[in-house]
């Protein structure tokens, strides 16, 4: 879902990094 919106990929990717 982060990857479909612009801004939370940006924010969202370190944290995805994180969880995964």
């Amino acid at each position: 879902m982060a990857q479909r919106q612009a801004p939370s990929k940006l924010r969202g990717n370190k944290e995805q990094i994180k969880i995964q």
